[in-house]
């Protein structure tokens, strides 16, 4: 496991939401999930062959899509 993830340990989730990429290159219109914790962010997206993991806030070229 990363080590990074033992900072969401006991912390409350506020928000999750779908990113979509609007950049112009290959990834445009794929789909990240984004988790939002008191005092972090994780993004897991499509990194190809593997999924990919990013630690706090998303990039901007992401639209942001909330599932409240």
């Amino acid at each position: 496991m990363r080590a990074e993830l033992h900072a969401f340990q006991g912390q409350i989730l506020q928000d999750v939401a779908l990113l979509e990429w609007s950049g112009s290159d290959m990834a445009q219109g794929t789909v990240a999930v984004s988790f939002r914790f008191p005092h972090s962010q994780l993004t897991i997206a499509n990194a190809l062959d593997e999924n990919g993991l990013a630690f706090g806030p998303p990039e901007s070229r992401y639209q942001r899509h909330s599932l409240r």
